[in-house]
């Protein structure tokens, strides 16, 4: 059976190199006995083309799969944009600023504890959650009244690292700081013990 097979390809082979060449050309294949290289040539190029269509169906699902790990790292840090640590917040991007509101909070595995403030003035402690889109908190106000308050996060950015992609978020509304000072670890250590 391989010897039929083999004899029709190179039959087809002369017949396509008379077409193309004459048969000067395919006399000389016969001659210096190129047949089966003639062969393996013509098996290679009609086999490239599947291994092509093969190659870039394998790196289309590559790339689907690389897309869905992205959204997934995207989706985690959505469900907790703050990464655990201490942060401060302000109505106005400077600090220490007379009748401007300032949010001084904690993060740890998603919940949050903190106080909201103004400079020389009473503060109300919050305890809550760190969700998706928002800080759901409970604020403590003064008097011990307890309310229901919640603050829109705002995407700022999202960054690629080696980890994956990194969310930044802002509380809408409000400005980041860098630092916080004695005041606020006071503030936050004082809600804590509450």
């Amino acid at each position: 059976m391989l010897n039929f097979i083999l004899n029709f390809i190179s039959q087809e082979v002369f017949r396509i190199a008379n077409q193309k060449f004459g048969k000067t050309f395919s006399s000389k294949l016969w001659k210096f006995n190129l047949c089966p290289v003639a062969i393996a040539f013509l098996a290679i190029v009609n086999t490239l083309p599947a291994i092509a269509n093969a190659r870039i169906e394998g790196l289309n699902k590559t790339k689907s799969a690389v897309v869905e790990s992205e959204a997934d790292a995207l989706n985690s840090s959505a469900i907790s944009p703050f990464a655990d640590g201490t942060y401060i917040f302000g109505r106005s991007p400077q600090t220490e600023q007379y009748g401007v509101t300032y949010a001084v909070f904690e993060v740890r595995q998603g919940t949050t504890a903190g106080a909201f403030y103004e400079v020389a003035s009473e503060y109300s402690c919050f305890i809550g959650t760190v969700e998706n889109q928002q800080l759901s908190l409970s604020v403590q106000d003064i008097d011990g009244t307890i309310y229901p308050y919640e603050i829109a996060l705002e995407d700022r950015s999202t960054l690629a690292t080696r980890d994956g992609l990194m969310r930044t978020v802002g509380l809408q509304g409000f400005h980041r700081l860098e630092e916080l000072s004695e005041s606020d670890r006071r503030i936050l250590k004082s809600c804590a013990e509450h």
